[in-house]
């Protein structure tokens, strides 16, 4: 494309260059340029929503299921504040997500045109970044710039604020023009300091009942595979959080099921109360996961907490041997580390049986009936997206999982009802 063309057009140029195919979202006032150009595009989809907030979630679910940038856009005004509760659960949950509003225009600004909105503002507590491009010239720039923030370090939301004439405004080609390749989530593989990973290898091996509670971090970071080689390594029993469900298979002989206060068995939270040593990986350690900090209490047991995000390791337990670094990369350390170990160690812990469960055929149905009937009917390859409330202790209990990876898919962030409808359209893709 040579000479001029309008603000919307780069911000669709930028995208193509940084590798989106998928936008979700719904038209409005002030994003009609954003529109003309977006039907120009050849390789971007876009996928049409009933509303902001449900596109706000497709778009979380198809980053959480691809490892991409997952995009939105709303206008402005209240469709700019209907698409908060999906900015703020992505944001929470670690989902890298870019979200796009288009504004009333810059030269009437306080002048009460209607649906003015100062979205910029709004935005800032649940992003990582919040801006507001006024110039046509440096959409590249901050596209490019907000992609990369969404997915550094610790992932999360962004928000670029578009007003409308700056979408209308033209300018020369080649200063709109995004010279960059896709970027995969997570950008970076950190690994922790060499003295603290060696602090924490001795702590394993020294310890009786060792046990690990893998968190949502080790399916951002791709490390189920990882996570088992090293628990099978070690003889470790693996627990999970809820956003970790999937980590290792329920079939798994060293699997001990969800354990925190909600979608918790009695025997799974038993079995980490037996542990001597707690090794918490990608888990934030809340309230949820740790039976607001009664199981493991601080100070009771020895504690190993790996995460990327310094801010949350040790942030609960300030006694742990903190490990702050990929998930995937750190476990594979470990495992080239402790494969010429002697571990002399018996294995603790001897697998999860439950009662025989007969669900039944007639209503009323239970929750776990619902989650026993998904059990017979999906493959190996399922994914299910389960809404917040009351379908997430059952689908955390019971929901069988006999390939490792992300299987299931719950807004644990903020919990906000009606994720599931829209997130199980960018699943799906």
């Amino acid at each position: 494309m040579d000479g001029q063309v309008r603000g919307a057009d780069a911000l669709l140029m930028a995208l193509e260059t940084l590798g989106v195919r998928y936008i979700f979202g719904l038209p409005g006032d002030t994003s009609v340029g954003f529109y003309r150009a977006l039907v120009k595009s050849r390789t971007i989809r876009h996928i049409m929503m009933r509303d902001e907030r449900g596109a706000g979630y497709a778009a979380d679910a198809y980053a959480r299921f691809s490892g991409k940038i997952g995009v939105v856009e709303a206008p402005s005004g209240a469709g700019a504040l209907y698409l908060m509760p999906a900015v703020a659960e992505a944001h929470e949950s670690r989902v890298p997500l870019l979200a796009i509003t288009s504004e009333t225009e810059l030269k009437f600004r306080g002048h009460g045109v209607l649906t003015e909105l100062d979205q910029v503002s709004i935005f800032e507590p649940i992003t990582k970044l919040s801006v507001r491009v006024t110039s046509p010239e440096s959409i590249s720039w901050w596209i490019e710039r907000a992609i990369h923030l969404a997915c550094a370090s610790r992932p999360g939301a962004v928000h670029i604020a578009v007003p409308k004439d700056v979408l209308e405004e033209r300018i020369e080609v080649s200063k709109g023009h995004s010279n960059h390749l896709e970027p995969q989530c997570p950008l970076y593989r950190p690994l922790p300091d060499l003295d603290e990973i060696d602090k924490a290898i001795n702590a394993l091996l020294k310890a009786q009942r060792p046990i690990i509670v893998a968190g949502g971090g080790v399916i951002r970071s791709g490390a189920w595979d990882a996570l088992v080689e090293f628990a099978e390594a070690l003889h470790i029993p693996v627990a999970t959080t809820i956003s970790g469900k999937g980590a290792i298979e329920t079939t798994h002989p060293l699997h001990v099921g969800v354990v925190g206060e909600n979608g918790a068995l009695d025997v799974s939270n038993s079995t980490l109360e037996q542990a001597d040593l707690v090794f918490f990986i990608g888990c934030k350690t809340g309230s949820v996961a740790t039976s607001h900090w009664s199981n493991p209490k601080p100070g009771e047991k020895r504690i190993i907490h790996l995460d990327i995000d310094p801010d949350v390791v040790g942030r609960n337990y300030p006694e742990a041997i903190k490990l702050v670094g990929d998930a995937k990369a750190t476990l594979e350390a470990f495992i080239d580390i402790v494969e010429d170990e002697d571990l002399t160690r018996a294995p603790w812990f001897s697998g999860i049986e439950l009662p025989e469960y007969k669900p039944r055929r007639e209503p009323p149905f239970s929750g776990r009936d619902i989650i026993e009937a998904i059990n017979s009917l999906v493959d190996d390859e399922f994914v299910v997206v389960a809404d917040a409330g009351t379908p997430t202790p059952f689908a955390a209990a019971f929901l069988s999982i006999r390939k490792r990876g992300r299987k299931l898919m719950i807004p644990r962030g903020f919990g906000g009802l009606g994720y599931a409808l829209g997130a199980s359209v960018g699943a799906a893709l």
